[in-house]
């Protein structure tokens, strides 16, 4: 062997084969292929640092981007040195009732840099792993007046043919 080569060698972590010895394989570029054993965002929700929401009300449907008036606001009222930053992993819509007019639709979103702290319209953010009552300074608003700074259209479905 020479002083160049090199070997990836690692042990098992749990099951039959604990703490035994193995090769690791690369591919030509001598790049390490590995792939995830649990589900995204496990360990963040074993953790208890998940929270979620939900808008139970309908929300009308517009034939215009947004302007100032968003149908559900994240604000993020975190203050200080250790202020956290807020990460949205899913937005989600179900469209309940549709007429005949063969139509896309689509979900917006804008990203506010200042705005007075709206009402806490929806007061029930569940934890992801069954953790008691949220306690942090998140606010959760339904048709909070904002700032027209940019709208962004984050999922669009084209119209499907009808048979």
């Amino acid at each position: 062997m020479s002083q160049d080569d090199a070997r990836l060698v690692g042990y098992q972590r749990g099951g039959s084969a604990n703490e035994q010895f193995r090769y690791l394989r690369s591919n030509s570029e001598q790049e390490q292929l590995v792939s995830q054993g649990l589900p995204p965002y496990t360990e963040l929700t074993r953790r208890g640092v998940g929270w979620q929401v939900m808008d139970t009300t309908a929300t009308a449907a517009v034939v215009v981007r947004p302007s100032t008036v968003a149908g559900l606001t994240l604000y993020n009222g975190e203050v200080g040195a250790t202020a956290k930053s807020y990460v949205i992993d899913r937005i989600f819509a179900f469209n309940l009732v549709s007429t005949d007019v063969i139509a896309g639709w689509s979900i917006w979103a804008a990203v506010h840099p200042t705005m007075v702290a709206p009402t806490a319209d929806i007061t029930a953010i569940r934890s992801m792993n069954g953790k008691s009552a949220y306690a942090g300074a998140a606010i959760v608003d339904t048709g909070a007046s904002v700032l027209d700074s940019g709208w962004f259209c984050l999922l669009y479905t084209s119209p499907s043919p009808r048979d």
